[in-house]
């Protein structure tokens, strides 16, 4: 019996823990359900997108993509007469081309929603940002990281706030090179042509980086890591190149953003209620529909380049290549070998019969998911050669 006694005293620990939650209010009432939330920003000579969703109620268990509003018209307005349409690209998401934005005339976010409601945002002056520093990269020795640094001077007057937007390439050289593929179409083998092993990966931020200059000694922004890269990536395993833009943008940006990430982190992401109070500068022109967001306006930006050389960096890949033994392909035709992303490796015509070895399709084959490569190459890379063109 005696073993008993403490189970009290853990009942009491357990209630007294629970009581110490405080439940999180997203101050939405019924009828500030289904609010729009608009995120995205307008930038000077950039590909803007701009999200557009729906909030739920409290208890409300739809996460899915059905919260997307995908029937919008977006499009960025000025004072000066410019237009810009947008389309859309994904659930929700609205890719718009933003031509020059002049530092004189006022710009904003125009969006009529399917039941013909119109929302804008305030219109404001691009702000511009100040010159980039230095674009450095470090490899830590502690885990052999990789960060990719920026430094900025002290801006003059107060504080600044910048927003960082990036674009990388990087080479891919795959394990094996194959001379020759097996050809789906015509279930012959053809020479490759051209080969596939080498090509050129390329990606841009999923989401900028973004911080104060008051948070810095006398406001200068020195070595600040916008990302960093494990000594396993393969983005670093040949040449790798970063293009970094800085931007300005408002206080009232920056606040939205940050509080809009923290809420995000603790809450669980996209589909979560927004709370009600959280700042906006957008508006309904025909209605009293309440609209969540903030979209800022950003001039032509500050720009960085920088390489990094496989021969600076320590790099250990932990992808392993290898052929296929003649056991796991016994009894598999070359179509099903095919399907299952299996591709010729080595072959050789020899009288009566054929040598044919088979590998797995990124071991030879820099398109492959695997490496998300292209073969066309970027045309700033080192020893670029532009293709040559047919005679017209």
């Amino acid at each position: 019996m005696r073993r008993n006694l403490h189970i009290p005293y853990i009942l009491l620990a357990c209630l007294l823990a629970v009581s110490c939650i405080e439940e999180f209010n997203a101050r939405l009432s019924d009828k500030d359900e289904n609010l729009l939330v608009v995120s995205g920003s307008i930038r000077s000579d950039d590909q803007c997108t701009f999200y557009l969703s729906r909030t739920r109620g409290l208890n409300d268990t739809n996460y899915s993509s059905d919260l997307m509003e995908d029937n919008a018209r977006v499009s960025v307005f000025g004072d000066d007469g410019q237009r810009f349409d947008g389309r859309l690209i994904d659930r929700g998401a609205y890719r718009v081309y933003v031509g020059t934005l002049s530092p004189n005339h006022n710009y904003w976010l125009h969006i009529v929603t399917a039941d013909g409601l119109i929302f804008t945002s305030t219109p404001q002056m691009p702000l511009y940002a100040d010159s980039i520093d230095a674009l450095t990269f470090e490899q830590r020795e502690d885990d052999w990281r990789v960060e990719v640094q920026l430094s900025s001077p002290a801006p003059e007057g107060e504080a600044k706030y910048y927003r960082w937007d990036f674009d990388e390439y990087w080479e891919v050289i795959t394990p094996y090179k194959a001379d020759f593929e097996f050809n789906p179409l015509t279930l012959q083998i053809d020479s490759a042509r051209p080969p596939k092993n080498h090509g050129w990966a390329h990606s841009t931020s999923r989401e900028a980086v973004m911080c104060s200059t008051a948070d810095y000694v006398e406001g200068r922004i020195f070595r600040k890591t916008l990302y960093t890269m494990e000594h396993t990536d393969d983005r670093i395993a040949r040449l790798y190149f970063t293009r970094v833009k800085q931007r300005s943008i408002s206080r009232e940006e920056y606040e939205y953003e940050m509080f809009r990430r923290k809420l995000s982190n603790e809450m669980g992401g996209l589909f979560t209620p927004m709370p009600a109070e959280l700042p906006t500068n957008l508006h309904c022109e025909n209605g009293q529909k309440r609209v969540i967001g903030f979209v800022g306006v950003s001039g032509k930006p500050s720009q960085a380049e920088m390489y990094i050389k496989n021969s600076e960096v320590y790099h250990r890949s932990t992808r392993i290549s290898r052929d296929l033994t003649p056991e796991e392909i016994e009894g598999w035709s070359f179509p099903a070998l095919y399907r299952f992303n299996y591709r010729i490796h080595q072959y050789e015509q020899m009288i009566g019969e054929a040598s044919i070895t088979w590998t797995y399709r990124w071991c030879v084959d820099c398109t492959d998911p695997v490496w998300g490569a292209s073969l066309e190459c970027p045309p700033f890379w080192p020893d670029y050669v532009p293709p040559v063109l047919p005679p017209l």
